[in-house]
């Protein structure tokens, strides 16, 4: 077909780019070659359309969350989610997604679930802990309780988040039976 002859150019004539902007990870097709349709000419990095935890923790720490792949911190929704067009693009764009799209070994893309904002915690031996409601509780440093907030524990410790205006040098793991909290 003689494109001299063209009052209109054909669909067939065009080919399809995902982006303005598109990076190239590979060009298959040489420069001169017969191309059918449905040949690619060059293959374009994946473009994320979706993504979410798989499966967030029964308890987590109250707070907006991010995720995070090596530079790259990505806001997530309560479920996990990631809304933002940008923030998909940005995560896309990651390394470590690069990295993993290259393996391409069927394993789940591993990302770090974070705090936007991080908290301060203290260690406390589980026994320190009294008068439990759900999350919150109770210590008592000096003699005085403190209410805190249970946000983990592991290897013997709690790790609680004590308010701002308490302070807590040395804790009481000795308490008599039946000490009210709060």
């Amino acid at each position: 077909m003689d494109s001299s002859d063209w009052s209109v150019i054909p669909r067939a004539a065009f080919v399809w780019i995902p982006a303005p902007a598109t990076a190239i990870t590979s060009c298959p097709t040489v420069l001169g070659a017969s191309v059918a349709p449905d040949d690619a000419l060059f293959v374009a990095p994946p473009v994320i359309a979706s993504a979410r935890v798989a499966a967030l923790p029964d308890t987590l720490a109250p707070g907006p969350r991010v995720i995070v792949a090596g530079e790259v911190r990505v806001a997530v929704d309560d479920q996990g989610a990631i809304a933002d067009p940008a923030a998909l693009h940005e995560l896309g764009r990651s390394s470590e997604f690069a990295a993993w799209v290259a393996a391409d070994d069927g394993t789940d893309f591993i990302v770090d679930l974070e705090l936007a904002s991080p908290v301060t915690v203290t260690t406390v031996p589980p026994a320190a802990v009294f008068g439990l409601d759900g999350s919150t509780g109770c210590i008592s440093s000096a003699g005085h309780t403190v209410v805190v907030e249970v946000v983990g524990s592991g290897l013997g410790q709690s790790y609680v988040v004590v308010p701002a205006d308490a302070e807590v040098v040395v804790v009481d793991v000795r308490l008599p039976p039946g000490r009210p909290c709060g």
